[in-house]
Formats: structure tokens, sequence, C-alpha cells
């Protein structure tokens, strides 16, 4: 499995345990439209990193406040 940024060949298990930021690619990086674009790629390659667990944590508050909604309703 390859980091799509860096192109560096990794372990998946390794790489997944990283943080985003301790890839030095991506802290070098600098976040152009192009590059904010690809996040989701990336959150694929590092499916630990602080931001894929944002995300998660934002799809479950959505999907509840959802819910919540219908039941008002």
């Amino acid at each position: 499995m390859q980091c799509w940024l860096c192109a560096e060949s990794v372990y998946y298990s390794r790489h997944a345990n990283e943080e985003i930021r301790s890839c030095k690619n991506l802290q070098q990086m600098e976040f152009t439209l192009g590059r904010i674009l690809l996040l989701p790629s990336i959150l694929c390659v590092h499916p630990n990193t602080i931001l894929s667990r944002i995300k998660k944590k934002k799809q479950t508050i959505m999907m509840h406040r959802s819910s919540w909604e219908e039941k008002k309703s």
C-alpha cells in the first residue's frame, strides 16, 4: 500500500497506525484546493488519522440528528 502524497511504499498496518502529521511530506505540504479535494483519498490510506476520526464523528452526529428530527415531526 502506498501513501498517496509521499508515494512511499509502506506496510498498510504500520502506516495506518500513524497520525497524518507523522508523514513528513504531509507535514510540509501546503493545502492547495486540488490537494484538499484529494483529502478523502488520503483518509482512505490513513484511516486512523485525526481527520478521519473527526469525519466519522461528524457523520455519526448527523445520523443521530436526522433520526431525532424524524421522531420529532
